[in-house]
């Protein structure tokens, strides 16, 4: 654990890293585009925020998602210590373009200014004439363009100027009337005071990655849980010292990682291991492509997947993974919403931004959101903080019988949220003749190669925004022979013809879940 705890310490902040990896470019010079003014919109708690960063090194940001984005924040000019601002064609060359198309959309654009020289902090903090010949520049860059913000991302900050960035930000926030903060995932300094931060008008971001850095040995980027064989530092963990410290749980943005980090590794079927080097950057689609090509192995404590390479470790978000978190964070600890470092990242899944809209949209599906009077029950949650008080129910599905050599699927298919709330599934292994994988233990229909007779118990939970279902149990019976068609495996497929093969999966399937 001390190991642990110095080398996060002596950790370089996740944005900075980034920028030191894939910085070393120019930012694309876009037309610019005649002003659209943000559209006014109506105060509602039916959209999460989606809170997303552009790095000057993405791909081109006019074609990002806005439809399902709430803020995006333009990565970054650079604060100096005389309180000018350097680097002002990264956004120069495309809020001309990025803002008309956001405010098409209702999507706020902040300006991101950075600092991650201590040098620079020490001087420029403390000095009111410093702050204040920033803030009117940032002032002029964002009015220049009619955007609608700031995002503040100064990291590594020392304590002693704990006091000077709090008012630094206040002024800031008076200037332009709407400022977001990136913050740490752990303040090792004790440098940000989050209750006083959370007052700002946008609130926090906190940066939720990082947790295992490049300098480190290989772990989970964006741990939801922390538990035995790692740390207890997790999303879980960060969130409640946050709110320990005071901070308004409405005003904090859930920041989670859209890249993974891989090491190299001595022996990468070590889990945890040792690095034997410097870690880097995945982004997500190519990790993700990486993952279904050599294998995806998953960490139930940390909820997080990664692969097992010849020589490195990857670790890495998914789409599962990463709805998994968007639902604790909006739905569980029921915070502003959620954010990503960085868009374009996920590159061109059509899954992404569906999954991301169906679980940040707060109205329960089929619910009656006309605001007419109409539909009888507002929706309104009671104290269970469910519409309908009622808890989601988990259905494992009916008694198994397979054989030896079979790939066994689970089906909890079947469980519901009586509100339409999404669900989160856990799944784990109860009994068993052998040591086990459970495949995709956080999917629906998870699955194990049965290599031992015997029998096999597994238990499944589902949560939502309702809250946490009761346990329901499956029993799968592996035999030593096989039941005919129903044993073969999908290794056997390729050499069936189309139809064939595919009455064959609709036969096993029933002869396992029916």
């Amino acid at each position: 654990m001390l190991a642990l705890i110095t080398t996060l310490m002596a950790a370089p902040s996740p944005h900075a890293a980034q920028l030191a990896q894939y910085g070393d470019v120019e930012a694309p010079l876009l037309p610019r585009l005649p002003y659209l003014p943000l559209p006014p919109i109506a105060a509602s708690d039916t959209q999460a925020t989606v809170y997303g960063y552009h790095p000057y090194w993405g791909d081109d940001p006019t074609g990002l998602n806005y439809e399902d984005l709430t803020h995006l924040a333009i990565f970054a000019v650079v604060l100096n210590s005389d309180g000018s601002l350097s680097n002002k064609s990264r956004w120069t060359n495309v809020a001309g373009s990025v803002v008309p198309l956001a405010h098409a959309h209702g999507v706020k654009v902040h300006l991101c200014v950075i600092s991650f020289d201590d040098a620079v902090h020490a001087a420029f903090l403390p000095s009111a004439s410093r702050r204040a010949t920033a803030i009117a520049a940032l002032k002029q860059l964002v009015d220049d363009y009619g955007a609608d913000g700031v995002n503040v991302d100064i990291e590594g900050l020392d304590a002693d100027l704990r006091t000077d960035m709090v008012t630094f930000l206040q002024e800031l926030d008076a200037a332009v009337g709407d400022v977001v903060v990136a913050t740490p995932a752990i303040d090792w300094s004790d440098a940000f005071d989050e209750a006083a931060m959370s007052q700002l008008s946008g609130g926090m971001f906190i940066m939720g990655y990082g947790y295992h850095w490049t300098g480190g040995d290989p772990g989970p980027n964006d741990p939801l849980f922390g538990g035995s064989p790692w740390s207890s530092y997790s999303l879980e963990k960060t969130v409640d010292s946050y709110l320990s410290a005071g901070a308004d749980p409405t005003k904090i943005i859930l920041g989670l990682p859209l890249y993974g980090q891989e090491w190299e590794m001595s022996n990468p079927g070590e889990v945890p291991g040792n690095s034997t080097g410097d870690a880097w950057s995945v982004v997500m689609d190519e990790a993700i492509a990486i993952a279904d090509d050599e294998g995806r192995s998953f960490d139930t404590v940390t909820r997080s997947p990664y692969v097992i390479r010849s020589n490195t470790q990857l670790w890495y978000p998914d789409n599962s993974s990463v709805e998994e978190r968007i639902q604790w964070a909006v739905y569980d600890a029921t915070l502003q919403g959620i954010g990503f470092w960085a868009l374009t990242y996920e590159g061109n899944d059509p899954d992404f931004w569906p999954m991301v809209h169906d679980n940040t949209t707060l109205t329960p599906p089929g619910g009656d959101d006309t605001g007419d009077g109409t539909g009888g029950d507002s929706g309104a949650p009671d104290d269970s903080g469910s519409p309908t008080g009622e808890l989601p129910v988990a259905r494992a599905g009916k008694p198994i019988e397979a054989a030896v050599g079979d790939t066994v699927f689970l089906n909890g298919s079947g469980s519901l949220d009586p509100s339409g709330y999404p669900l989160r599934y856990v799944w784990t292994s109860r009994t068993a003749p052998q040591k086990i994988t459970l495949e995709d233990a956080d999917q629906a229909e998870p699955h194990f190669l049965a290599e031992v007779a015997g029998t096999y118990s597994f238990e499944l939970t589902v949560e939502s925004r309702s809250g946490r279902s009761a346990p329901d149990t499956v029993v799968v019976t592996v035999g030593n022979e096989s039941a005919g068609l129903c044993a073969a495996t999908p290794q056997a497929l390729p050499w069936l013809g189309l139809a064939a093969a595919a009455a064959l999966m609709l036969r096993r399937k029933a002869k396992y879940i029916s």
